[in-house]
């Protein structure tokens, strides 16, 4: 994802050889404001986190726009393991501008959101008290391990530190086991 310059995705070879392109700036289909995860399924799709636009775009291998998921926020970062597609989501604070929801109303807390193959959401957590154990300041991305345990990071600093919302020891990184 090349999302802070050219609002693309790029494809390249195992040896590093660009393959295509596909994208620009935009809030239509197949067009990014700030891509910036990406994930291959098994059946070859890339789901592409498509963080100001509010939302996952699904394209094909070769970039044509399948779907796009609406019901996440500010999604940051892309993990497919066992059929579920897990979503890291910053928050958005109230008075921000989402380009496609408009100027917020009220704080919507990061939060981490796990879907199925089709985009039904089977669950999701995060909230207000940022700081506490289980929730988010921002989380940015995360990866799963061979026992299925969970691993988020954080930009707390530059999201809430930097900015008066969080404590300077506040966490960065979480591990959630799977149960």
């Amino acid at each position: 994802a090349d999302g802070y310059g050219n609002a693309r995705v790029h494809h390249f070879s195992s040896s590093g050889a660009l393959l295509e392109s596909w994208g620009e700036p935009g809030t239509g289909p197949g067009r990014f404001n700030l891509p910036h995860g990406v994930a291959v399924a098994p059946d070859g799709r890339v789901f592409v986190a498509d963080r100001e636009n509010d939302r996952v775009q699904i394209f094909s291998p070769t970039g044509e726009f399948l779907a796009e998921w609406t019901d996440v926020r500010r999604p940051t970062g892309i993990r497919i393991v066992r059929g579920l597609v897990y979503v890291s989501e910053l928050a958005w604070l109230k008075g921000q501008r989402s380009f496609r929801r408009g100027v917020l109303a009220a704080d919507e807390p990061g939060r981490v959101s796990i879907f199925d193959a089709q985009g039904n959401v089977i669950t999701r957590w995060g909230g207000a008290d940022r700081e506490a154990p289980g929730y988010f300041v921002a989380p940015h991305t995360l990866c799963l391990d061979s026992r299925g345990d969970m691993y988020v990071g954080e930009v707390t600093h530059t999201f809430g530190v930097s900015r008066g919302g969080v404590r300077e020891d506040a966490h960065t990184f979480q591990k959630f086991a799977r149960l």
